[in-house]
């Protein structure tokens, strides 16, 4: 590996955004995407009553999975009856979106629905901004900051990942691994996303990597 190694070229795709004086639009209303799968529905309440109780815009969260069961889905609109200060909706995943991320085969124990935020931009058209979290994330504090911060012409915002930094990445990727961040929490710019297709992007990157990568 080389330290001036280029993964890919988004670092010079942003460089062009911002030549372009490119401005994001941030809606008032906050949308949030949660991917699940059948195994860790579980999950949801304590994260779903987290943004219920710090926020402070209007909020709409979507439930976004693949082939969910008739009961789990009962249990959705279950829960989403619990809360009054967000909207609560589902947003099945279709079979054609799954297909992208299926022939990804990277050695871990991880299930492919970990792969299901790649596929945000395309399965929300129609908005520009989008807040991806973990289910394993909860919400502590109002996300207007958050939902606010400008991203300058980058395609994410996210938070760097120390434990992986100090541990592991300058191994892997030397210099650049300072650059490691945590995809748990993801402000995703859909249109930029959608306009420089950095998700077809990822996809194939991580489908080639899929017989040497761990």
């Amino acid at each position: 590996w080389e330290n001036d190694y280029e993964y890919s070229p988004a670092h010079r795709w942003v460089k062009a955004i911002q030549a372009s004086s490119y401005q994001a639009t941030i809606p008032t209303r906050v949308s949030i995407a949660l991917c699940i799968d059948n195994n860790i529905i579980d999950q949801l309440l304590p994260l779903l009553a987290s943004i219920n109780q710090n926020t402070t815009d209007p909020t709409t969260v979507y439930i976004v999975a693949y082939q969910l069961s008739a009961a789990n889905q009962a249990r959705l609109h279950q829960l989403a009856a619990l809360f009054s200060r967000i909207t609560v909706e589902f947003r099945p995943l279709s079979k054609a979106l799954h297909q992208m991320i299926e022939p990804i085969k990277i050695k871990t124990n991880l299930p492919i629905a970990t792969y299901t935020r790649v596929l945000l931009p395309y399965l929300f058209p129609e908005l520009d901004r989008l807040l991806y979290l973990d289910t394993d994330t909860l919400v502590l504090n109002s996300l207007h900051q958050l939902w606010h911060t400008d991203l300058a012409g980058h395609f994410l915002g996210a938070g760097t990942d120390i434990s992986v930094i100090e541990h592991y990445s300058h191994q892997m990727f030397m210099e650049q691994g300072k650059h490691y961040f945590n995809s748990g929490v993801l402000l995703m710019d859909l249109h930029l996303i959608r306009q420089y297709q950095t998700s077809a992007l990822v996809l194939k990157t991580a489908i080639d990597a899929g017989n040497w990568f761990i």
